[in-house]
């Protein structure tokens, strides 16, 4: 029953955030659920159109995902940040092609947008970032001198700008970045970020060369 399930959703995603991962997308999917012994009969599984019920999920103030890595990571967000006021995201990094990614996964979902920065965050920044970093939105801090302390530097001045509700800090494997101090210098400022009531998320990407800077970030909440 959709209009029961939208009632109901609606009113439970005011206090407590919905999650949901759904399988049987296409039909080959569907088709070949039928020798699964967890398989379900039609009648319990009303077809729907997948972009249909997304818009549905999306009125009803649903979060959907759409892997397993993906439903453990959002309600570990969930469970350790701030519910964000707005959708306004800034993103800090040490690599432009990263940024580009996020800013498409931005514009892929819609749900979010990119915080437009106010002029004296991005004059703070320009003073305070190395020659050669990109101080609008994402910020990207010149690689070759991409140091914890202007990670810090960074973050902390999008954390304070009134038009960005959360910022995502992504870190690439640089010559010139510890990924392990530029974790400790970001995880200080997490307390700084839940008394404003801004999500701050970490993406430590590199796999084991970055591993004990993600096991920092990730403690951090």
């Amino acid at each position: 029953d959709v209009r029961s399930f939208i009632s109901a959703a609606r009113e439970v995603a005011l206090t407590k955030p919905i999650i949901v991962l759904k399988s049987l997308r296409t039909e080959t999917e569907s088709e070949k659920s039928r020798n699964s012994r967890f398989y379900v009969c039609e009648a319990d599984l009303a077809p729907i159109e997948d972009d249909i019920l997304d818009e549905i999920l999306r009125r009803s103030g649903v979060l959907r995902v759409d892997t397993l890595d993906e439903l453990f990571l959002t309600a570990r967000v969930i469970a350790q940040q701030p519910m964000p006021s707005g959708n306004r995201l800034s993103i800090v990094t040490n690599a432009g092609g990263a940024g580009v990614l996020a800013v498409d996964q931005l514009a892929m979902h819609g749900e979010c947008k990119l915080a437009a920065l106010s002029s004296a965050t991005t004059s703070l920044l320009n003073e305070q970032l190395p020659e050669g970093s990109s101080v609008s939105n994402p910020v990207d801090i010149a690689w070759e001198d991409a140091s914890a302390h202007h990670y810090s530097k960074a973050v902390r001045a999008t954390l304070l700008d009134e038009n960005s509700d959360g910022t995502l800090v992504i870190l690439t494997p640089q010559a010139f970045t510890n990924a392990g101090e530029a974790a400790r210098e970001v995880a200080e400022l997490a307390p700084l970020a839940r008394k404003l009531g801004k999500t701050l998320l970490a993406s430590w990407m590199g796999g084991m060369e970055v591993a004990p800077g993600q096991l920092v970030v990730r403690d951090a909440g």
